[in-house]
């Protein structure tokens, strides 16, 4: 149980983390004049970060043989993390934080009853079930009560 409170409260930092990300990057795309610089500069930065803690923390590089050999589309986590930047930093300013923030959650929330359902990716199979359902309706419910004027 305690393993898993650390994951609970690392899920619970990186939902702030990732909500924080978005006006942040709004504000550097105004700094900037462009969206998609701003997207960029994100992922440049977060990328020296990266290597910087994969250093500090002796994470084992892996080898040529093991990139060579990954199916191609698991390479499309990065295409779609620059999709979701770019598309955070444009959709902010027009629905502000907490609309879109929501909208991201739900949507989200959504595709990853579809790959439990389906077992995609090689996860395991979880039946979208009635009590599913409901939660998924509570979080639409909350979607019309958050943007309501």
């Amino acid at each position: 149980m305690e393993k898993n409170i650390i994951y609970i409260l690392l899920a619970i930092f990186a939902g702030i983390v990732v909500t924080l990300q978005g006006p942040i990057n709004v504000e550097l795309g105004k700094s900037l004049g462009s969206d998609y610089w701003a997207a960029l500069a994100s992922f440049v930065i977060g990328t020296i970060f990266l290597i910087l803690f994969m250093v500090i923390t002796g994470q084992k590089a892996p080898t040529f043989a093991q990139f060579v050999n990954t199916s191609w589309w698991k390479y499309l986590g990065a295409i779609t993390g620059a999709i979701y930047v770019l598309s955070v930093i444009t959709i902010i300013p027009a629905l502000g934080v907490g609309f879109a923030t929501i909208l991201l959650m739900f949507s989200q929330l959504v595709m990853a009853m579809i790959i439990d359902h389906y077992g995609l990716f090689g996860y395991a199979v979880k039946t979208f079930s009635f009590e599913r359902m409901i939660g998924v309706a509570l979080m639409a419910a909350g979607i019309f009560l958050i943007n309501r004027k």
